[in-house]
């Protein structure tokens, strides 16, 4: 960096912003990535961030606290207390270890009773999430920080909503220009309550936080105009879209070699079957903790590889009922197909997607990595012949584009995607790097896959890949994102 620049930027770096993230490393998982790449790349743009966050101790379902390192000296973390009732209670570990035992305690079994309970009674009183008893914590120290530190604006990010509220108050009472970023719709949101009073009461929380941030940020431009249809262009004083994205940075070092054995001296190759469960649905994955690199030798396996959590409205199911058809049609050979899954495939005391792993007999073709750390899962990926985009089954979903996409375009190896049409699959077939299939087609997804597998199986490459997706997708590197959010921050700054 020449001299005349570096005093530029050492002059600008009085401008401060406080981060309002509930989800922050050592939290891991994709809802993280946006609030850790703006901290981690602002600085380039004269900008200090400071976080304000939870406390490391919150249980979560994936931690990776491997993040943190990515983030430079000049940012600093605030983390305020969540009486983290739920987590608790139900004693949930910090690491989604689905175990396997015939042997549950009393006190265990108590608690997946009364589990169902309290979960419905949050819904119901915890609103909008269950993060806002986070939220005086979180107000009263963001309070301090901005006092102490002489912070000159507010960032915003949600989910959880929470953040918003918070920010909302942070604003209230210290007068400072706000960005509200929504990572997600709100109230029109596809994963509603469907209880009519408190979505009333969101629907007031939101119009109060859309009416008083001075910026409207979304991440893609079908949200943002959902805001405005909604709300009108006069009650939203700004808006602004800047996607997800990839940092580069997270690509240049990546492995194709693991260590396939575990703890235990246990072989958890591609080529070698996971343990059926005995007595027991849910499946025993692989230790999250052990180290892994994926194998560069060649293999006689089509190697498809999924990233993230699963949940009701976005499962495998369909794709494995897909699998065992195209098997049992002789279009697929059984021992010439694999499926890795890194994140969490069946919630604890829930085993919807093994029991159709164990109902279409794929236990052999199912490999679980469970949580991995972030550089571990995009090694994974990177050792995929198919990366799988599943979406939800929600007809709304479409105008979503999944954070993880970005993450597949930076791999650069072909994508097959079950998703609804809308912006992610516009992007995809632009740019040419795989393959869309409606989620809730039977029929599109094995014909589809039929297509990816007889490529592969003739050629060893499944889709024939352009060699300049970098080049196209710039937009969405995560230090661009970064100038964009610099921009409006230096816009509200100036005005301030």
């Amino acid at each position: 960096m020449n001299s005349g620049k570096l005093e530029r930027l050492k002059g600008l770096m009085d401008k401060k912003v406080l981060i309002v993230s509930y989800l922050f490393p050592p939290i891991g998982g994709g809802g993280v990535q946006r609030a850790l790449k703006m901290a981690k790349y602002l600085e380039q743009y004269g900008w200090e961030a400071h976080i304000l966050t939870v406390t490391e101790d919150v249980y979560f379902a994936s931690k990776d606290a491997s993040l943190l390192n990515q983030l430079p000296p000049s940012v600093k973390i605030h983390r305020a207390n969540h009486l983290d009732l739920i987590g608790k209670f139900t004693g949930q570990a910090t690491k989604n270890n689905q175990t396997t035992t015939n042997k549950v305690s009393m006190k265990a079994r108590v608690k997946q009773l009364i589990k169902p309970f309290l979960k419905a009674l949050k819904s119901r009183i915890l609103i909008p999430d269950e993060q806002i008893l986070w939220r005086n914590n979180a107000v009263k120290l963001g309070k301090e920080v901005i006092k102490s530190q002489n912070i000159q604006a507010i960032f915003s990010t949600s989910g959880p909503n929470t953040n918003h509220l918070v920010a909302y108050e942070l604003k209230k009472h210290m007068d400072l220009p706000w960005i509200a970023d929504f990572r997600d719709p709100w109230t029109d949101n596809m994963h509603r309550s469907g209880i009519w009073w408190r979505e009333k009461l969101e629907a007031r929380l939101e119009r109060k936080v859309v009416t008083s941030a001075d910026v409207i940020m979304t991440v893609t431009e079908s949200f943002l105009d959902g805001f405005i249809n909604k709300y009108g262009s006069t009650a939203i004083k700004r808006g602004s879209v800047v996607h997800n994205g990839y940092d580069i940075a997270d690509y240049n070092n990546l492995n194709h070699t693991v260590n396939n054995t575990d703890d235990n001296g246990v072989d958890i190759s591609v080529d070698s079957p996971v343990d059926k469960p005995v007595d027991n649905p849910v499946h025993k994955p692989v230790d999250a903790s052990v180290n892994r690199e994926v194998s560069t030798a060649p293999v006689d396996k089509l190697k498809l590889v999924y990233t993230g959590i699963f949940y009701d409205k976005r499962n495998p199911r369909l794709l494995l009922r897909a699998i065992r058809e195209l098997i049992n049609e002789g279009r697929i050979d059984q021992q010439k197909i694999a499926l890795h899954f890194a994140g969490i495939f069946d919630y604890p005391g829930q085993s919807a997607n093994w029991q159709t792993v164990i109902d279409t007999e794929l236990e052999e073709q199912i490999i679980l990595h469970g949580q991995l750390p972030h550089g571990q899962a995009l090694n994974l990926l990177a050792s995929a012949d198919v990366q799988l985009l599943i979406a939800d089954s929600d007809k709304t979903a479409g105008a979503y584009i999944p954070g993880k996409l970005f993450e597949y375009i930076a791999i650069g190896k072909p994508i097959f995607a079950l998703s609804h049409q809308g912006e992610s699959t516009e992007i995809i077939e632009s740019l040419g790097n795989g393959i869309v299939a409606d989620p809730t087609s039977l029929h599109e997804i094995k014909k589809s896959l039929s297509v990816l597998y007889r490529n592969w199986l003739n050629t060893g490459i499944a889709i024939d890949m352009p060699g300049d997706i970098l080049e196209k997708t710039k937009k969405y590197q995560r230090h661009e994102q970064a100038r964009m959010l610099a921009e409006e921050l230096d816009i509200l700054h100036k005005k301030n």
